[in-house]
């Protein structure tokens, strides 16, 4: 008779749910997955893309005290290791939202990037905070699933040659510096990477080596001849050399490869193709790369249009040059066996070296759309892009636990319901287990 009633035990326990909308109108996770006692709502308010709705978009959002109800303090995790914060999001309907964790800092401001599977004008999503578990139960997906590459460069570092820049990507493509300054604080987005100070350490660069590892190097061969390097770049001061900035695939200024240049002078934008180059003289498109101690974002899109080689070049969400031609004409190809480069070539006795910041480096395969590139620059530039509401506080009972023994007569195993346990040997004669009940605020179970 225990052995009949046991199954019948276990289901009534295992059974109880709560509905996802469990606070009026801010979407609530499943807390038999992660119960979460307080939640904020963002809007997605700044998006110019009209009626293009944007798929798997990372949206940066920012945590402080600048949100009504918001504290540290409401948090179990102090944030020394990222993978235990009890933070989790959600979208309208209570489903779990990949997030990664670019920068938490619990004296200030922390960024979060979200990946929203539909982004339009008036989207809207839930974080979810102190829980003793973390959102990643909700939705273990990687952000960057759909990117080549994505660099935060907010690793702390010397410049040493043992100090690792981390690839967010799936792939990890990560890197190592090779003569850096320094790591910097105070980057665009949280930290950034000074690639050099001046203009006598010209093997300064951080490098992804690939010719250890024939699948990294794979994953960068399949970009082919249709791709985008995205970056934002703050350059130190002013010099009179093109400056090698951004990602980069090439060895020096004459073999075949892709990357940027930028020249102090006259702020013009050099864009390689398999060797060759084109210098834009018309200052009046490319003028504003290079503002000294100023941020800017720099989008290169190299595509293959009926087999011409085509470029376009946007400078903080807005397009430069668009379907200008590359010199030479043939499209764009991944060189064999060099590695990706941030700052100079990778020949030291090249004196390119960038004098400056680079911060948010991504590789992505396509050709995004030029509401997806103003939207990813807004979403960093502008306050107003994503919105805020006020802290709910939901009353969450603590859940008690049951402890239930099942006690066998002989056999090895024992049966609940379709599953069959083992009580781990022949002359085992019981077994414990677990149940957890909760409560929600409106006292449902």
């Amino acid at each position: 008779m225990k052995r009949s009633l046991l199954p019948l035990l276990l289901a009534s326990a295992l059974s109880l749910s709560t509905p996802a909308w469990a606070q009026g109108t801010l979407p609530r996770p499943d807390p038999a997955v992660a119960e979460f006692a307080r939640g904020v709502k963002f809007t997605v308010a700044g998006y110019n893309g009209g009626a293009e709705v944007q798929t798997n978009f990372p949206v940066l959002v920012r945590l402080s005290t600048a949100i009504s109800g918001f504290a540290y303090s409401d948090f179990y995790a102090d944030g020394s290791d990222l993978d235990l914060v009890d933070i989790g999001f959600v979208d309208a309907e209570g489903n779990g939202l990949a997030y990664d964790i670019d920068t938490w800092n619990p004296s200030g401001e922390s960024l979060v990037w979200v990946k929203l599977p539909r982004m339009t004008n008036g989207t809207e999503f839930a974080m979810w905070y102190r829980s003793s578990k973390t959102g990643k139960e909700l939705n273990a997906d990687n952000v960057w699933a759909d990117y080549t590459g994505v660099w935060h460069l907010n690793e702390s570092g010397s410049g040493s040659a043992s100090t690792a820049v981390n690839d967010s990507s799936t792939n990890a493509l990560h890197g190592a510096a090779r003569g850096v300054a320094a790591s910097v604080s105070s980057g665009r987005i949280g930290g950034s990477w000074r690639i050099c100070n001046d203009y006598t350490r010209v093997d300064a660069s951080i490098m992804i080596d690939l010719s250890a590892d024939s699948a990294k190097k794979a994953k960068v061969d399949n970009l082919g001849d249709t791709f985008c390097v995205s970056f934002w770049e703050r350059k130190k001061d002013k010099e009179t050399k093109w400056c090698v900035t951004g990602l980069n695939r090439r060895a020096d200024g004459s073999t075949a490869g892709w990357g940027t240049q930028i020249h102090d002078d006259n702020t013009q934008l050099r864009v390689y193709g398999n060797g060759g180059k084109n210098v834009y003289a018309n200052t009046s498109k490319m003028s504003g790369f290079n503002t000294a101690n100023q941020w800017n974002k720099i989008d290169v899109i190299w595509y293959n249009e009926n087999g011409t080689g085509k470029m376009i070049v946007y400078r903080n969400g807005a397009n430069k040059v668009g379907g200008s031609t590359l010199n030479p004409a043939t499209p764009v190809a991944q060189p064999s066996g060099q590695p990706l480069v941030m700052g100079n070539f990778t020949s030291p006795t090249s004196d390119r070296a960038w004098s400056g910041e680079l911060d948010e480096v991504r590789l992505i395969k396509g050709i995004p759309s030029a509401a997806r590139v103003q939207a990813d620059y807004d979403t960093v530039n502008t306050a107003a892009f994503l919105t805020a509401g006020s802290v709910v506080e939901v009353a969450v009972v603590e859940r008690p636990v049951a402890n239930l023994q099942v006690v066998d007569t002989g056999a090895s195993h024992v049966q609940f319901g379709n599953a069959i346990s083992s009580l781990g040997s022949s002359a085992a004669t019981e077994c414990a287990f677990n149940v957890k009940v909760w409560k929600t605020a409106e006292s449902e179970p």
